[in-house]
Order: C-alpha cells, then sequence, then structure tokens
C-alpha cells in the first residue's frame, strides 16, 4: 500500500501551511515523515537542502 506518492512542498519562511485532506488521507503520516519520527520506504525529505535529522537543521526549526 503506497500512503504517500509525489509530494512536493515548498514552504517558504513565514508562510503558515495547512495540511486538509478526508480520513485516511495520510495526512499525519506525511507530518511524521516530514519530521522524522517515521521513515518512509523510499524517496526522501530534505529541510533547508538537509535532512531533517541533520543537527543544523534541528536548529532552525521552529524559525
Amino acid at each position: 500500500m503506497t500512503a504517500i506518492d509525489g509530494l512536493d512542498l515548498d514552504v517558504r519562511t513565514g508562510e503558515l501551511l495547512g495540511v486538509l485532506g478526508p480520513d485516511g488521507a495520510a495526512k499525519s503520516t506525511a507530518i511524521a515523515v516530514m519530521l522524522g519520527t517515521q521513515c518512509a520506504d523510499a524517496g526522501e525529505v530534505l529541510m533547508f537542502g538537509r535532512l531533517p535529522s541533520d543537527l543544523r537543521t534541528r536548529r532552525r526549526i521552529g524559525d
């Protein structure tokens, strides 16, 4: 089963993002993968051009 396929987000500083969709649309899964609390089977997540687990990325989250 594929939970997320072809998700591409570009959120700039100062922008607010809302994730909307019906039950079972993998909203929580997408957020968990972006935060690094759940691993993706394929693909990659980059924040500020780096992996979310990178210490420099972790320091910038919340800016």
